[in-house]
């Protein structure tokens, strides 16, 4: 993976160190399936900016966000994928919030959502693993 996509990933993701079972304020490029957040790891894997990876996901509507100015809040993060070539954590969550500043705006009933990271969240555990 080159440098670019590495810090592109590790955007000032705070929250690595939260337990699994936690809300936890993340920020980076979150998609709304499984098969788009591998298409955009594979973008941010080629160089590409994350930017500019939702810009190319989401021509035909929206599906993949890059918050770099909010926070996704999570809770439950379950890793679905993990790459040891590039060090990339492919993860499944569920959204319980959006934050702005210091206004949490809560989602209910929480959303799925998916997103990478380029290390292991606390207390997150593989899917299907218990």
């Amino acid at each position: 993976m080159n440098k670019t996509a590495c810090a592109v990933i590790a955007l000032a993701l705070s929250g690595a160190a939260a337990e699994a079972d936690e809300a936890i304020p993340l920020r980076g490029l979150f998609c709304q399936t499984e098969a788009q957040i591998h298409d955009a790891s594979d973008k941010l894997r080629a160089g590409i900016p994350a930017a500019m990876v939702a810009e190319s996901m989401n021509r035909e509507g929206v599906h993949c966000v890059y918050a770099d100015r909010i926070d996704y809040v999570v809770e439950t993060p379950y890793i679905i994928d993990e790459d040891s070539r590039d060090s990339l954590f492919t993860y499944e969550a569920s959204l319980t919030g959006i934050r702005v500043g210091d206004n949490l705006r809560p989602i209910d009933p929480p959303l799925p959502v998916y997103f990478v990271r380029p290390d292991r969240i606390a207390g997150a555990v593989a899917a299907g693993k218990v």
